[in-house]
């Protein structure tokens, strides 16, 4: 084998090749394999990287049965931030345009691994460790207010930034509101307006004792964090099956929601 072990990250790809011996030998096929093939795929030496984990890539001859090996460690793709490797769930962005401004909003921000949790002062609801929380069946994990604000510049990595409360009120016009908090318009233009062109399908809540209350959207409510906050409450964007929308609630700081990074065009 080429080599016998490589690093790679999501998406990478790495070509191996396999040398048979004797350089006479008459019959110098071989076959690849996978160990892993979640992890790290191969054909004809050829090897992407698929997801974190480690995989094995084994060359065969089919004269004799001979074998080497390449370990393939993957990493996840992302930053690393104090709360462990961080990035986007998805690869989907939506840009919204609101008169002159124009923004760019991810999908929401999870963690790899979460071994660096951090526990945050919950304010009147006590210290509780939610940080890094994993949303069971929804993408996205769920942080505290004081891990979203006091971790911002590592959580969303420049350009993005975490978004502020004027941030979610200018999203809320770009999508058809008033920009007002307490808007009631349908459980069906909710879906429409937050969940089709925004792609706001992923949410979720943690009560301050750690408690996963809410998951998502079509569940019950939705609640996405921003920097900006109030005495012992952050603003946040909540919208709910109901039909209400709320651009700048009040939540507690101890609260575990999600986080949506953006940036301008």
């Amino acid at each position: 084998m080429s080599q016998a072990t490589a690093t790679l990250t999501e998406g990478d790809t790495l070509t191996l090749t396999a040398t048979v011996f004797p350089n006479d030998a008459t019959d110098k096929a071989v076959t690849w394999s996978s160990s892993a093939t979640l992890i790290a795929t191969v054909t004809d030496g050829f090897v992407t990287a698929i997801a974190e984990g480690t995989a094995i890539i084994t060359v065969t001859t089919k004269d004799g049965g001979k074998t080497a090996n390449c370990t393939i460690v993957v990493n996840a793709a992302g930053w690393e931030s104090s709360l462990g490797r961080v990035s986007f769930a998805t690869d989907s962005t939506w840009t919204i345009t609101n008169g002159a401004t124009t923004q760019i909003w991810s999908d929401a921000v999870q963690t790899t691994d979460c071994k660096n949790k951090t526990t945050f002062n919950g304010g009147e609801s006590g210290s509780f460790n939610i940080d890094c929380r994993s949303n069971p069946s929804y993408k996205g994990d769920l942080f505290t207010w004081q891990a979203v604000n006091e971790l911002k510049d590592e959580l969303c990595p420049t350009p993005w930034r975490v978004p502020s409360q004027q941030d979610f009120i200018d999203l809320d016009k770009a999508l058809g509101g008033d920009g007002s908090n307490g808007q009631f318009i349908s459980e069906s233009d909710v879906k429409t307006r937050y969940i089709d062109s925004w792609g706001g399908a992923y949410g979720g809540q943690c009560l301050p004792d750690g408690t996963l209350q809410r998951e998502a959207w079509g569940n019950q409510w939705a609640y996405y964090w921003s920097q900006t906050g109030s005495g012992n409450s952050g603003r946040v964007l909540h919208f709910d099956s109901g039909g209400f929308i709320t651009p700048y609630n009040l939540g507690e700081k101890g609260f575990g929601s999600t986080l949506r990074c953006v940036r301008d065009n």
